[in-house]
């Protein structure tokens, strides 16, 4: 009987290991991923639990706390504009086993601010904050639940979405390591979403303590939700009961905390460590710990994050945080019961840092919403574009972004019927809605050709720039790599290459996706495929071309492939172009794995110069020790003068560069011995050139990088790269590569330079030279037409290229030829032939020995190729190959600019309409309570451009202009940003943001008509009475549960309106005023205010309106007309068809002997006219001026002088009249006498001069 029980123990024990190990093995299988083979998947932490000396008791117990979060965010310093969300829930904390912790979270309740009684402690006046201010008194005391009672508990002043945030909290319970206070890892179940985990985290870095021992301060580096933190524990208080320590976190030290969401993707690099940040948000965190018998009893923290940017003091956008942690008490529990309950296996191992995985919010079918807004946007949209347009169009983008695909592709299917111009607005906001709903309609588009090309590459640009893709997103670009086989754009493989990599970069194990596997099979089959078929096919060429840019951006490729590559890398007979993709394409594999490869191509002297400057290239990545002092021992005995210049020129760019990113490759540099054998002419040989301005204390820099390669068969270069990077506080961004290829232009550059032409004195500058370059390329574009228009034939660049070789070779001989027939005439010429004969007999014999060689050179010098490609952030975006003449004319067809003019000038309308999302940016720091607090931009614009023109009666050939130009621009421009701070907790939000608005709508139509030099006519007409030429605008808005609401700010504010003077507006009927708003900084010297821009609402704006609304049209007119002896000139102004007349007119007549002016204003029933006349001849001369008002003389004056001789007597009799209103003012009338006889003149003067007060005689 004993035995039988004996082996029934051990058959139950034996059943038991058995069980588990399958367990074991199940979970394996499914989290192999993510585990450590060597870790006990029952054990969550370290695996043995040592701590000699314990600071902390706890027991066997339930810990219940209550836990309390207040988080607010306002424009400090500019009123009460609060947004704020209270958290209130039971946090119950237990140890089933030493080191072993359970999170559970229950009764979780959440609050808006508008519900909540604030206490005077959460006023803080951000102006009397000290400077040295006390961290014990700046936040308060954290009073007992924050003011609450029972009666606040009620369902009805609570968030709406208080239940759903509960129900995701409740979920799961957290597993966690605790080793004396300090907890290195959780383990959470699979299935809890992101957000949850990380306020769970946030509970459990406040219940984190480091210290050694309670009475003894301490310094250390903790990692909790704020990041890798340097700590201070400080001893506050002591008595009887209790201990109180202050927990203070250096916020400026901290790393692996920030994260940006943007489409900029960036590669880390180490360098400075204290300023490995982005110096945007100034932060203040602590925490008081209140221990009792070895246990928590209270912990209180505070945390405070400041905008940098437009702050002043401790005003501007500010966040505060405060949590509580207090005990409520402790609860027996069966553990036994506990661990029998509960999954004992550990699914998932991480630390306390906060994921920055953004957390997928669930999709609504609310498609009625999104048809309301539709109808909006085609209200306030084109074509006439409204001020609030880009708010309804970001609502709308919000909307859709919640719907699913069935409901969205409804939507796009019944936009045209909502209204006319519904579907381009749906089309346009496709790309910048960001869920998988919208890919896969993007994707149905493309597929059917729903979309015209132009559309279909935007999107394409677009959607390659795709954040964190993630599995729905990758199968549906699958589908679009597969159309792409039949595209001929590039952009359809290289933007999902990009997409892939970009899923890649974010998940560990992309090279096991099973999607992502089949992307890279069917991408390395279909070369394969096609290389093995391959014989010089141009489509075929740049669809492998295409092929492996796509691979070089996804960066994983298979064995059997990688061995493919190789053949074809070291394969002479292989096309350059491929030998040199095969190169590129591991730019984003494992460097260290295939540096060895490289190396030996490098330093094998029979292959390509340019396959080994590109091997050079490739595991320079990653230089080590050994590679280093191999390719300086190579210089030393480098064959290839190329190779060896460039080479050199990179290793002393590198020396000598300032940027962090070779800091590594400048220590391997540093003994000075590369060989300057190779500091050849930067003419003829390949070279690198690099410039680099970074900033140390600042973590800040750029570095703009440039090869130039020649080949060894041209004297022209090979390749042109340009490299543009920027190093951003420890990010290294490729913003830009240019990448530009030609070959076969030798014969093209050689025809255009010929000495004779260019080198001779003064030859450009007697338009010499320029005219036989201008020759030639318009002898090759007829041709390019002529063949673009024909039949293709094989030999079309050859017989095109021979125009340039046949007039330099006919105009030498001709040369020649001429300058000997002065000389010798007929013998000469009969000499000369006989040497040509034996020169060309010399030359068959020549051919036929080369024949015989059997060598055939392999670089064509008469046939043009071109290629170029752009990399944006390090991907393959776009590639444009230029193959043959065909290519080449084309080109030229489509950059055709007075094609493009005579298509604006043709009299139909133009019109550009565009709304888009040009910027979206977030930058996000963690909060200790786990929640992300973002920094966000959003930028909009939406451009309506609408122009037409039309030229008559243009003759190009007569000797004077004749023509007309009629025009027509209406541009509406509307810009909007947004920045905003906000703290999200998933189901609500608190926030501010600050909003800006840049608006621009005009409308003119202008006629121009020129008829040589005697009429000038030009006139304008604004069909809208009011023309807003520029209006800015800002407002400050706090996000709520509801809605967002306009704050005030600042009350005491500066407005001013200016206008134009009453004149101008009287005179032309138009009245510009510029208007503004602002708040006033300056009424105390006392108070301090953040920037302008966060003080409150900013407005300015120029406007240009019409004072009389009947006039709609201004013209000018010049007018003249030259004659032998009379020339007339003659300016008009006038508004026909106005309710009021207004004009202006002025007159010129010259002739010989006088001169005559006049001056017509008119505007309604007044008149005013000036009349100048002058007349000079030889016995009489006089001037006339006359202003009348009204036909009413208001001025006259009358000048003249006469002058006559008798016999030696010259009698001179001047005048003058000065009269206003018609009264006689003043006069002056006298005879000047001069006798002159032998020499001797004498004078007699009789002159008077008289006012109504005064009479005066002269004699």
């Amino acid at each position: 009987m004993a035995s039988f029980n004996c082996s029934r123990i051990i058959a139950s024990k034996i059943m038991r290991n058995l069980l588990t190990a399958i367990l074991i093995l199940l979970y394996t299988q499914r989290s192999s991923a993510n585990q450590n083979p060597f870790r006990d998947p029952s054990i969550c932490g370290k695996p043995q639990c040592e701590t000699p000396f314990r600071k902390f008791n706890f027991h066997d117990n339930l810990y219940k706390y209550e836990y309390n979060v207040d988080l607010n965010t306002e424009f400090s310093g500019t009123g009460n504009n609060a947004s704020s969300l209270f958290l209130k829930a039971t946090v119950i904390i237990y140890f089933p086993k030493p080191c072993d912790g359970i999170l559970q979270i229950t009764d979780v309740k959440l609050w808006d601010h508008e519900y909540i009684s604030k206490d005077d402690e959460f006023s803080n006046n951000a102006n009397s904050r000290n400077e040295n201010f006390d961290e014990d008194d700046y936040y308060g005391e954290f009073t007992d639940s924050r003011g609450y009672t029972e009666h606040n508990d009620n369902f009805i002043n609570m968030h709406p979405k208080s239940i759903e945030l509960a129900k995701d909290l409740k979920q799961h319970l957290l597993r966690f390591s605790f080793n004396d206070g300090l907890i290195s890892e959780i383990c959470p179940n699979f299935q809890e979403s992101v957000w949850a985990l990380n306020l769970k985290k946030g509970i459990l870095s406040i219940f984190q303590n480091t210290m050694l021992r309670f009475d003894v301060d301490f310094n250390t580096t903790e990692v909790d939700t704020s990041g890798e933190c340097n700590v201070q524990y400080t001893l506050k208080d002591v008595n009887n009961v209790f201990i109180k320590i202050r927990k203070t976190k250096n916020m400026q030290t901290c790393q692996k905390r920030y994260s940006t969401n943007s489409i900029l993707q960036s590669t880390p690099y180490s360098f400075r460590d204290d300023k490995a940040l982005w110096p945007i948000i100034d932060s203040i965190s602590y925490c008081d710990m209140v221990i009792n018998n070895n246990v928590y009893d209270e912990i209180i923290c505070h945390e405070q994050h400041q905008l940098i940017v437009f702050s002043n003091n401790n005003t501007g956008a500010i966040t505060r945080v405060k949590s509580r942690l207090i005990l409520q008490g402790e609860e027996n529990y069966n553990q036994a019961d506990f661990l029998n309950e509960h999954d004992n296996i550990v699914e998932r191992r991480l630390t306390l840092l906060f994921d920055h995985t953004p957390s997928t919010k669930p999709t609504r079918t609310e498609i009625k919403l999104a048809r309301d807004l539709l109808k909006k946007m085609c209200v306030s949209g084109f074509p006439h574009i409204k001020r609030e347009f880009l708010s309804v169009f970001t609502n709308f983008l919000h909307t859709i972004k919640q719907l699913d695909y069935e409901a969205l592709t409804q939507l796009l299917g019944r936009s045209t019927s909502i209204c006319e111009k519904g579907k381009n607005h749906v089309i346009d906001a496709l790309p910048y809605i960001g869920s998988p709903a919208s890919y896969q309609l993007m994707r149905d588009q493309l597929l059917t050709n729903s979309v015209p090309k132009k559309v279909a590459l935007n999107w394409l640009k677009t959607l390659s720039f795709i954040k964190r893709p993630d599995e729905d997103t990758v199968e549906t670009f699958y589908t679009i790599l597969e159309f792409s086989r039949v595209k001929d754009e590039p952009e359809y493989t290289l933007c999902t290459a990009a997409v892939i990599r970009s899923f890649c970069l974010y998940h560990s194990n992309c090279k096991q996706n099973m999607r992502v596997k089949l992307i890279t099979n069917s991408l390395e089959t279909e070369f394969v495929k096609i290389f093995n078929s391959f014989h010089g096919e141009k489509r075929l060429h740049e669809r492998l071309i295409v092929i492996m840019k796509g691979l070089g951006n996804i960066g994983l490729l298979s064995e059997q492939f990688i061995a493919q590559l190789h053949k074809v890398i070291l394969d002479e007979n292989v096309l350059l172009n491929l030998r040199l993709e095969s190169v590129y394409i591991f730019r984003r594999t494992d460097c260290a794995l295939h540096r060895p490869l490289f190396l030996n191509i490098f330093t094998n002297f029979n292959i390509h110069s340019e396959v080994r400057i590109a091997a050079y290239l490739q595991f320079m990545i990653c230089p080590d020790y050994f590679s280093i002092k191999k390719i300086k021992n190579t210089l030393k005995f480098e064959e290839i003068n190329q190779v060896g210049s460039f080479v050199w020129s990179h290793l002393k760019n590198l020396a000598k560069s300032s940027s962090p990113l070779y800091i590594a490759v400048q220590t391997l540099l540093l003994d000075d011995d590369i060989s300057n054998k190779y500091e050849l002419d930067i003419r003829k040989f390949s070279r690198n050139y690099q410039q680099t301005l970074f900033f140390d204390e600042f973590n800040f820099g750029s570095t703009v990088d440039m090869n130039v390669i020649f080949g060894t068969e041209s004297y022209l270069p090979r390749m042109l790269t340009f490299n543009f990077t920027s190093n951003l506080f420890g990010h290294s961004v490729n913003f830009l590569e240019l990448t530009t290829r030609a070959e076969g232009f030798d014969e093209l550059i050689s025809s255009m330079i010929i000495p004779e032409k260019w080198f001779n004195e003064g030859s450009i500058l007697k338009k010499n030279g320029l005219k036989h370059v201008l020759d030639i390329f318009g002898k090759w574009s007829e041709s390019l037409k002529k063949n673009s228009s024909g039949t293709r034939s094989n030999n079309s660049i050859d017989n095109n290229l021979s125009l340039f070789n046949q007039s330099s070779k006919k105009e030498t001989l001709l040369k020649k030829s001429s300058l000997g027939d002065d000389f010798c005439k007929t013998k000469c010429l009969l000499k000369r032939s006989i040497l040509i004969k034996d020169v060309n007999n010399y030359r068959k014999d020549l051919q036929k020995l080369i024949k015989n060689i059997g060598y055939t050179l392999k670089y064509d010098y008469n046939n043009p190729k071109a290629y170029f490609g752009v990399r944006i952030f390090g991907n393959d975006l776009h590639y444009y190959a230029l193959n043959d003449i065909h290519d080449f004319a084309k080109l030229v067809n489509e950059f055709n600019i007075l094609e493009k003019i005579s298509e604006i000038f043709s009299g139909h309308e133009i019109t550009y309409t565009k709304s888009n999302i040009f910027l979206e940016a977030s930058y996000i720091a963690p909060l200790m309570i786990g929640l992300p607090l973002s920094i966000d931009l959003f930028g909009a614009s939406s451009i309506d451009l609408r122009t037409s023109g039309y030229i008559n009666n243009m003759n190009p050939n007569a000797s004077e202009w004749n023509f007309g130009i009629k025009g027509k621009l209406k541009p509406s421009i509307l810009v909007n940003f947004v920045g905003t701070m906000k703290s999200d907790m998933f189901y609500a939000q608190a926030g501010i943001k600050v909003k800006s608005t840049f608006y621009s709508n005009t409308e003119v139509e202008a006629d121009l008509i020129v008829n040589g030099k005697n009429l000038v006519s030009f006139s304008f007409n604004l069909p809208q009475n009011t023309s807003e030429v520029l209006s800015v605008q800002s407002e400050l808005i706090k996000i709520t549960k509801s809605e967002d609401e306009p704050q005030t700010g600042v009350h005491s504010r500066i407005s001013n309106t200016t206008c134009t003077w009453s004149l101008l507006e009287t005179t032309f009927g138009l009245k510009m005023c510029i208007d503004y708003s602002v708040p006033n900084l300056n009424n105390s010297k006392q108070t301090i205010y953040p920037g302008h821009i966060l003080s409150g609402p900013l407005n300015f704006s120029i406007v240009l309106s019409k004072s009389d609304p009947t006039t709609k049209k201004w013209t000018f007119e010049f007018t003249s007309n030259k004659q032998e002896n009379n020339s007339k000139w003659a300016f008009i102004f006038h508004t026909p068809g106005s309710y009021h007349e207004r004009s202006i007119s002025a007159n010129i007549n010259m002739c010989p002997e006088s001169f005559n002016s006049s001056l017509l204003f008119t505007h309604g029933l007044n008149k005013a006219s000036i009349i100048c006349q002058y007349l000079g001849g030889a016995i009489y001369k006089r001037f006339d001026f006359l202003l009348q008002m009204n036909n009413v003389s208001s001025l006259h004056l009358n000048m003249e002088l006469k002058g006559l001789q008798e016999r030696n007597i010259w009698i001179y009799k001047p005048k003058m009249l000065l009269a206003i209103n018609g009264n006689n003012i003043t006069g002056a009338v006298g005879t000047i006498r001069v006798y002159e006889k032998n020499g001797i003149t004498q004078n007699d003067i009789d002159f008077s001069f008289e006012t109504r007060k005064l009479q005066m005689l002269l004699r």
